[in-house]
Order: structure tokens, then C-alpha cells, then sequence
């Protein structure tokens, strides 16, 4: 683990994505009981929870893990899992309701728009700053190009 990061040797974040949906499991367990159709907190203020609370604990450092996590199927279904235990909370949904029902009827953004957001900020600041390349030999290329799948690596810092 590296600044609240979990790594693995294969940089695949398999890791990652396991501590951090476990978090959230953790986390909304005593939610459950707040996040009840019938009384308990309203759905703005269960939207809040989800939004500033839960998708920020999941998305935590997506701008470093995010793509890759994205392409790994089974990876983008653990977090997807992990949204719609909040979602079927706030919206009283069926265990069987789809992903995109869930977060279209809670109000929500889906997941993979919160890591698409965050890699797309991580990229614009790592740009202005001068520190992103895409590939070993430090050929500049253009921000479709970075964000369509290229290895992303960071400029070694200059001697002084």
C-alpha cells in the first residue's frame, strides 16, 4: 500500500479495487438501517452519503488506477456491485435491478464516470505541470490519443 493505494507487482489494481470495495461494504453496513424506504434519511440526503462520502472512499486515487481497472471487466463489475449496495439503499431497489436503473433512479452518476472524471483532472493537472508523456521515449502526444489506452507514466524530476 502506498499512499492509500494498494499495489501488486502486476500493477493491475486487482488489489486496489478488492480493499476498496470491501471499504464501502464496511462503510454502508450501518447505513442499511438509515437508508430505509419506509423512514430513515431522506434520498437527497442519501444521495449526499453516496456522493461525498461512499463514491469518494471508492474513487480514491482513479486518476493512477482508473483506466486500467476500466478495461479489466470483472474489475468494473466489483465497482459497479459496490455502488448498487448504496444505490438499491436509496432508491429501495430489487437485488436483481440493473446498475443503470439503480444509479438513474437514486439520481446518481455511475462509477465509471466519477474514474473517467478523475483521470481526465489528473491528466489536465500532470499536463499543465509539464509531467505527462505517454510512452519511454518521451514523444509527446495528444490528449485522445493519452486518454485512449496509452501506458501513462510521469516526467523523472529535472536535476537542479
Amino acid at each position: 500500500m502506498y499512499l492509500g493505494i494498494s499495489l501488486d507487482k502486476n500493477l493491475n489494481y486487482k488489489a486496489h479495487v478488492q480493499n476498496k470495495t470491501e471499504t464501502i461494504k464496511r462503510t454502508a453496513k450501518p447505513l442499511r438501517h438509515l437508508m430505509t424506504t419506509k423512514w430513515g434519511i431522506s434520498t437527497a440526503q442519501g444521495r449526499y452519503v453516496h456522493d461525498n462520502i461512499l463514491m469518494k472512499t471508492l474513487t480514491y486515487g482513479a486518476g493512477i488506477w482508473g483506466q486500467k481497472v476500466l478495461k479489466n471487466q470483472t474489475l468494473k463489475m466489483k465497482l459497479e456491485a459496490a455502488q448498487n449496495s448504496i444505490t438499491r439503499r436509496i432508491t429501495g431497489g430489487h437485488e436483481h435491478t440493473q446498475h443503470i436503473v439503480l444509479t438513474t433512479m437514486a439520481g446518481v452518476d455511475d462509477v465509471t464516470y466519477h474514474i473517467n472524471k478523475e483521470s481526465i483532472n489528473s491528466y489536465i493537472h500532470l499536463k499543465a505541470e509539464g509531467n505527462w508523456w505517454t510512452d519511454p521515449f518521451h514523444e509527446k502526444k495528444s490528449a485522445s490519443n493519452a486518454l485512449e489506452g496509452d501506458e501513462i507514466t510521469l516526467n523523472k524530476p529535472k536535476n537542479s
